[in-house]
């Protein structure tokens, strides 16, 4: 007899795709930067103090306008300037009211506070609290936006060595 040839093996099954992964979520868009006008560029500074520094809005940027802030505030007010123990100048840590107004330049307050303290004002800076901002001479409290009841602190200079 003729040999018989040998039996075809049987086709292999075509390998199975591998599963495709779950598809990704696009990712979420970046934040358009606030249009002037919209209020987001108001925004309190507690709400900035806890984002990263690089997102944390500049001070000049979180404040009102001097127009708004006179509007707002057109009459007297009070501030406390706190006055930091310091036995080499005698002074003894203190808060001395000042009545202000928005307008208020910063040298006038200095003025005052030399009245009280008796250290002349080239002598001391003034801090607002609220800002960290120090205060120039030559500007209103309107434009730091300093408040009723806000708390300013004086700063004595350092002298630099060899001078006085």
């Amino acid at each position: 007899p003729a040999p018989m040839p040998a039996p075809m093996p049987a086709p292999m099954p075509a390998p199975m795709p591998a599963p495709m992964p779950a598809p990704m979520p696009a990712p979420a868009p970046a934040p358009t930067p606030a249009a002037p006008g919209d209020g987001a560029e108001k925004r309190p500074l507690e709400d900035a103090a806890d984002e990263e520094p690089s997102k944390r809005q500049k001070v000049s940027d979180a404040l009102m306008s001097v127009d708004d802030f006179l509007k707002r505030y057109p009459s007297e007010y009070t501030v406390n300037v706190l006055v930091p123990e310091n036995a080499a100048l005698n002074l003894q840590e203190n808060a001395h009211p000042v009545s202000v107004s928005a307008q208020t330049l910063v040298k006038t307050i200095k003025e005052q506070l030399t009245d009280m303290i008796g250290i002349p004002g080239n002598k001391f800076q003034l801090k607002f609290n609220q800002t960290g901002k120090m205060l120039r001479d030559n500007e209103s409290l309107a434009i730091a936006n300093v408040v009723p009841q806000s708390s300013i602190t004086l700063a004595i200079n350092k002298t630099k060595a060899g001078r006085r």
